[in-house]
Order: C-alpha cells, then structure tokens, then sequence
C-alpha cells in the first residue's frame, strides 16, 4: 500500500488517494495526525492500523448522518462515497452502524410508507424506495404490513384539487378526464381510478 496523493479538496480538507485511487478526505488536522506523506510505503502493520483509522473515521461520519436522519443501507453507502469515501471504506462505515443495529431496512421502507401514505401512488412509493437501495422483497413486505391502498390517496387528490370526488363528478367529463390523466402521471394505475369515481358516482347519483 503506497500513499500515491494528498490533495486538497477546500482549505481545510485533504483527499488522499491509496495506490493511484481516491481513498477518504482528511480534516486538515487529522491529516497532520495521521502523519501521512506522498510516497509514504507501508508496511503491513502501518496499513492495518490505517484501515482500522480509515474505519473508525468511516463509522463517525455514518453515525453523524443518521443522527439528522434514518437511510437505508444502501442509500448510506452512496452517501459516504459522495462525502469522498472509496466504495470499500464507505462499507467499513455502514457494517459499524450496521452492527448496533442502527440500519434496518424494513423499518426504514415502513416509516417511509407511513409518512407518505395516501399522498403518493404505490408505483412511486416503490420507485422512490428502490432509488434509495431498499430490495423489492423488502418493499414487497413493507407495503404488505403498512396496508398500502391507493383508493384512499386518489380520493385525498380528487379532495386536494376540488374539494371531494362529488365535487370532481359534478365538473362533467372534461375535468374528470382531465383528472385521470393526472393521477396516472402521479403512478396511480386506471382500475383503482375508475373504482373511486364509479363508487362514489353510485353513492351520488
């Protein structure tokens, strides 16, 4: 292992890159107390006590992150490699929160699902979930558990743009078509759109 570069990345951060790849950034003070210099060889011992740093620091800045909120696993990785991480020390950083058992993927897809429930469509509920690494067989089981039904969110859209469905049916043909397109292009799929506008034409006649 061969400290190849330091660079700065502002005033007072430094990225160092291992054997020509971009390895972590440094504080300027941390650099200064890592003792690291380009060129610097090292031995095998120096190079564990410096993944276990390496670590270490990956582990503070995972925990720093979900102390201001809950990610997925996967959506955490991404984060750290974004913050200047390599992909494998990013990892280090989500085992060790991993390992208090601060990452859980299905607690994580339920409070999302709980505080979107009934504003946003099952199709995106699922696509924002998949964006953020969450698996499907976890999406699957979350949506399973939380009850996920998106007559009551069609009904929250038609309330939101028109005050009820009643009132939505009472515009006539053209504001209802209109209001079909707009909830496919939120996800919201034709059956469960033409259940909330029959049903609710049947209660009203």
């Amino acid at each position: 292992m061969t400290i190849t570069e330091i660079e700065p990345v502002t005033r007072k951060k430094m990225r160092v890159s291992i054997d020509g790849e971009p390895a972590f950034v440094l504080s300027a003070s941390e650099a200064e107390e890592w003792d690291l210099h380009e060129g610097d060889v090292l031995t095998p011992q120096e190079e564990e006590q410096l993944r276990e740093r390496i670590a270490r620091k990956a582990g503070r800045m995972a925990m720093d992150m979900l102390l201001r909120r809950d990610y997925a696993q996967e959506e955490l990785r991404r984060a750290l490699v974004k913050k200047g991480l390599a992909p494998q020390y990013a990892q280090m950083g989500v085992q060790y929160v991993d390992s208090y058992h601060y990452l859980d993927d299905m607690r994580f897809a339920l409070e999302f699902l709980s505080a979107h429930m009934n504003t946003m469509s099952r199709q995106m509920a699922v696509y924002r979930l998949r964006e953020k690494g969450v698996e499907d067989s976890v999406i699957s089981q979350a949506l399973e558990q939380a009850g996920w039904d998106d007559i009551a969110g069609i009904r929250r859209e038609a309330a939101r743009r028109y005050g009820s469905v009643d009132a939505l049916l009472a515009r006539g043909e053209k504001e209802i078509v209109k209001f079909c397109q707009a909830c496919a292009r939120k996800g919201y799929r034709w059956p469960e759109i033409r259940s909330v506008l029959q049903e609710d034409g049947q209660d009203n006649p």
